[in-house]
Order: C-alpha cells, then sequence, then structure tokens
C-alpha cells in the first residue's frame, strides 16, 4: 500500500471517529433534553396534583364561609331587630304614661268635681287645635309626635323616630288602634320645660294638663329634621 493510500484511509478513520464522537453528543444532548423535559412534565403533574388536592380542600371551606356569612347577617338582622323591640318598648312606656294621665283626667271630669284651680297656660295646645308641623324644630316634631300618637297614624309616628321599625299590616294596625284607645281623652299639652344637651340634641318636657306630671321627650337633629330618640 503506497503512502497516499495510507493516509486516504487514515483520514476516513478520523471522519468516521469524529463523526461517531458528534452522534454521540448530539444523543448525549437529546438525551439530557429528554431529562428536563421529562423533570418539568413531573413538575407540572405535582402542581396539577396539588391545584387538584387544594380545590378538593377549598369546596368545605367556601361552604363554612358561606355558614359564617350567613351567621354574621343573622345577627345583624337580630340587633336590628333587638333595636326596634326596645325602640317600641320605650314608645310603649311613654304612651302608657301619657294614657294613665288621660285616664285621671277621664276620671276628674266624669267625677263632677269642680274644675282645678290652676288656670290654663297661654302655652296649653289642645287637640283640636294640633296639626302636623312638620319636624323643622323641637317644638313642631313634639306636636307632629304627639297628633300622630292621638290620630293612630302609625307610619307617622315611625318617621317622628330616629330609628326606623318594619311593621307587617297587622301590627300596624294593632298599634294604630291601641294609639287611639290610650289617647282618647288626651287633651293637649304644654311645653314645660326644654333642655338644650347641644345645637342638635334637646329634651323637652310636656304635660297632658296644668300641672300634671311632665313626660320627657329626648329629640336629636337628623340634617333638617328632628326626631324623636
Amino acid at each position: 500500500m503506497n503512502i497516499r493510500a495510507s493516509l486516504v484511509i487514515r483520514s476516513l478513520c478520523i471522519l468516521a471517529l469524529v463523526s461517531a464522537v458528534v452522534v454521540g453528543v448530539l444523543q448525549q444532548g437529546a438525551v439530557a433534553q429528554a431529562r428536563i423535559e421529562h423533570q418539568a412534565l413531573l413538575k407540572d403533574g405535582e402542581e396539577v396534583e396539588r391545584l387538584t388536592h387544594e380545590n378538593t380542600a377549598i369546596a368545605p371551606l367556601r361552604a363554612t364561609n358561606e355558614l359564617v356569612m350567613g351567621l354574621r347577617q343573622k345577627q345583624r338582622e337580630l340587633a336590628r331587630l333587638r333595636n326596634e323591640v326596645v325602640q317600641l318598648q320605650a314608645q310603649a312606656a311613654e304612651a302608657a304614661k301619657l294614657a294613665a294621665e288621660n285616664q285621671r283626667l277621664a276620671s276628674f271630669q266624669n267625677s263632677g268635681a269642680p274644675a282645678e284651680t290652676n288656670a290654663v297656660p297661654a302655652n296649653f295646645m289642645p287637640r283640636a287645635a294640633m296639626t302636623d308641623m312638620g319636624l323643622g324644630s323641637p317644638e313642631a316634631a313634639v306636636q307632629t309626635y304627639l297628633y300622630a300618637m292621638f290620630q293612630g297614624d302609625v307610619k307617622r309616628v315611625l318617621q317622628c323616630q330616629s330609628m326606623q321599625a318594619n311593621l307587617t299590616p297587622e301590627q300596624e294596625e294593632d298599634q294604630s288602634g291601641s294609639l287611639r284607645r290610650e289617647f282618647a281623652v288626651f287633651p293637649g299639652f304644654i311645653i314645660a320645660e326644654t333642655n338644650i344637651i347641644s345645637p342638635d340634641e334637646e329634651q323637652v318636657g310636656i304635660q297632658a294638663s296644668p300641672g300634671g306630671v311632665i313626660f320627657p321627650i329626648h329629640l336629636i337633629r337628623n340634617g333638617n329634621e328632628w326626631n324623636v330618640k
């Protein structure tokens, strides 16, 4: 074999070796890439499994959260109803005091006893002269409140108050009848005293008759209106 043939053979061997090395490198790169992709797929699978597990755990938490929110709503509703009951109880107590005074006056009139020696003050507002004066001032609010009471106008009575109550038609009818009965002999009223607590709060004392019991009515300002507290 001559030298040229030997060189050719050597070159071919070298090329074959290089090709083998390149193929090996490429195969190793492909394997490495496959491993990377496999690891990524494993991580994705783990993430999917984790999210699936979390979603499964979240479902009862959502139900619990909805239950808690429902309970909180019921608690707020219960607090509102309690406030309305307190307001109605205060109103009933006030009406009972005025009713007792009215009964005293009715008993006095039916007994045929001589008229009281106390002269009727100039600021006495007789029942027949009372009207709905609106809520623009404490004095007007007091007259409107008492006028609505002996008229049995439950809606207007509630509008005069600072805390609103929601009554059913049956409750309104019952309250209206009670007010009409309790204030059947209501003669009128006198503003006997006024206590200015602040520019937005006053307490007015009224009498159903000269020299009678003084009933306090607490009022607060809401915007341009005065309401019974």
